[in-house]
């Protein structure tokens, strides 16, 4: 037979496609099929792209970004659309001077922690601009845009003037703190003083939290998105797949205040902003550099004892790191306040390959993770129980060698509450973020959903770590969840089971059906049929039930990845719907 031809519902992530809010199913082709996903209001989500690079959510905080007629108001200047672009258009503007000095677009703007300014610019009657985010403390760049070189800086993080051609540069300042508008002068060189009539060319003007000026996203009335947007379905290539899965995981909330590249503390160490690729592909990972002082340089993402934490709940904590020059161990920890344990795992570098080290390390721990990357970047971290509510991260350099000048890079810190670690949740805050749980649910689709006989195929995995906890799993079930067809995993044991349950009561459960490993994918179908049930996995039948009967009069309809109460980290290869019962055979073949 054909499967996909007697298939009334295919979920094949691989093949679909999805945007915000929206997980497409290949069959019925007409959208009836297609899944509502929700995750929450943020853009706080990750996902790995077919690249292999960590793909965030982005947004151009900026209102009116390329029209600055409209939200932006100007300063002894004048704007003027219609002027050739740096990308071939006529949507470049005129900036020109009419007073001597503060010249200046600007815009109203309400931000803080770490930010980045963008702007488009080319010299025109005069050579200089500026640009200046405005707050309790000021932050400014001068750029020379006859040279391409970077004049008078204050208050900065780093800032930068890129040549994209035909005299145009993408310039860019970045700055930590609360910011209240952002302006675009033009100048004379290191000075806002100009003579009226100086003028300068300008476009797509962009403002985003983190340390680098991302692609340009361009804004309305409403600010600008791109990425992993808030309802984005995480159509996920970990670890190098060809194909992507559907990654699902519960509410976690990243407690690092800022999450890349500002640590709150350091110990002997010397740190470069901005130094190298991250696993993001962009240049924004930090260098950590010893000072050659002794074995103890570190930094803190959170400081000792700045965190606050519950005594006796699981935490995790990870980073990634890349090895300059290292011969040594690094080492990942959190110390907790007075009286409480310093839990603490070392990591042996032999060039750029990485191996757990018993050495250095300290504190009971689970889930111990080491997750190649690529380009030489790991991701490293493990869970512990906490038994203080105070703690703090800190990141050995090289424990090894106390008086070396040795270097690593590090990237995307997380401290979440839960007994394993999920997938990175950016934070450029100062405070805490949160991503939201995820549930992917299809609409009422009674109509290709088989009520008294039919087939449920599931091809998945549950992530390291997830196996441990309490999995209420994927379901066929009915609008008021009293009749349903659920694979799920109970915290009493590592098994899956099966529950065919009709108008509230259960005819068929199978309580284990095959021992279950993390980051394992499994192929299990049911035949559920009044008087005749059986289900297969990865290619055996694993039960059968041929006394069982029923009448189900509450219908199922809907497909529904998640419980909204119990939420399990998982990937989702496939799932198919059929409104009949397939043979002990045919289940064998499908689960092969």
């Amino acid at each position: 037979m054909s499967f996909y031809d007697d298939a009334s519902l295919v979920f094949l992530p691989s093949g679909g496609a999805g945007k915000d809010t929206k997980a497409y199913s290949i069959k019925p082709t007409n959208g009836d099929g297609d899944f509502t996903f929700s995750r929450g209001s943020n853009l706080t989500a990750t996902r790995v792209d077919s690249n292999g690079l960590i793909e965030k959510g982005r947004e151009n905080l900026l209102l009116q970004s390329n029209q600055f007629d409209t939200t932006w108001t100007t300063s002894s200047a004048s704007v003027t659309s219609g002027q050739g672009g740096y990308d071939g258009s006529t949507d470049a503007w005129l900036l020109e001077a009419t007073g001597t000095s503060s010249t200046r677009v600007q815009q109203t703007i309400s931000t803080d922690s770490v930010q980045t300014i963008s702007v488009y610019a080319k010299k025109g009657t005069s050579d200089y601009f500026q640009i200046r985010l405005t707050g309790a403390s000021t932050a400014f760049a001068f750029f020379d845009l006859a040279n391409g070189t970077l004049g008078t800086l204050s208050n900065q993080v780093d800032a930068s003037i890129t040549s994209v051609g035909s005299g145009w540069y993408r310039c860019s300042l970045t700055r930590v703190g609360a910011a209240t508008s952002a302006r675009i002068y033009v100048t004379g060189n290191n000075t806002t003083s100009v003579t009226s009539g100086d003028n300068i060319y300008i476009q797509d003007a962009q403002l985003e939290q983190g340390l680098v000026a991302t692609e340009y996203i361009e804004s309305g009335a409403t600010t600008g998105k791109a990425g992993i947007l808030e309802d984005s379905p995480r159509f996920d290539y970990s670890g190098g797949a060809s194909c992507p899965s559907l990654l699902l995981e519960p509410s976690r909330t990243n407690i690092v205040p800022i999450s890349e590249g500002i640590p709150e503390d350091t110990i002997q160490v010397t740190l470069t902003e901005n130094y190298g690729t991250s696993p993001e592909g962009v240049q924004n990972s930090l260098k950590v550099q010893k000072n050659g002082v002794s074995a103890s340089d570190r930094i803190f993402p959170i400081d000792n004892y700045n965190a606050t934490l519950v005594s006796g709940t699981s935490y995790s904590v990870s980073a990634f790191v890349k090895n300059i020059d290292v011969d040594g161990i690094t080492t990942i920890g959190c110390r907790l306040g007075s009286g409480g344990t310093l839990f603490r795992l070392g990591y042996q570098w032999s060039g750029s390959s990485l191996t757990k080290a018993t050495e250095y390390s300290a504190g009971t721990r689970t889930n111990e993770i080491l997750e190649d990357y690529g380009n030489r970047w790991w991701r490293i971290g493990f869970s512990f129980e906490a038994d203080n509510t105070q703690g703090g991260i800190e990141l050995d350099i090289d424990r090894d060698n106390g008086s070396a000048t040795t270097s690593i890079e590090t990237y995307g810190w997380q401290l979440e509450e839960g007994s394993y670690p999920t997938s990175y949740i950016p934070n450029h805050s100062g405070g805490s973020v949160t991503r939201e749980a995820e549930e992917n649910t299809t609409a009422n689709i009674s109509s290709v959903i088989g009520q008294q006989e039919g087939t449920f195929f599931l091809d998945f995995e549950f992530l390291d770590g997830a196996t441990a906890e309490n999995q209420n799993w994927i379901a066929l079930e009915s609008e008021d969840g009293q009749s349903r067809v659920l694979f799920y995993k109970s915290a009493s044991s590592n098994n899956l089971r099966l529950l065919n349950s009709q108008d509230g009561s259960t005819f068929f459960n199978k309580s284990s059906l095959i021992a279950i490993s993390p980051n394992t994918r499994y192929k299990v179908a049911v035949r559920y049929s009044s008087g005749d049930q059986g289900v297969a996995v990865n290619g055996s039948m694993s039960g059968n039930n041929g006394t069982s009967t029923y009448t189900r009069t509450s219908l199922l309809s809907r497909v529904k990845f998640n419980e909204s109460n119990i939420q399990p980290s998982c990937r989702v290869h496939q799932a198919i719907v059929f409104e009949s019962g397939l043979t002990d055979s045919e289940l064998e073949t499908l689960t092969s």
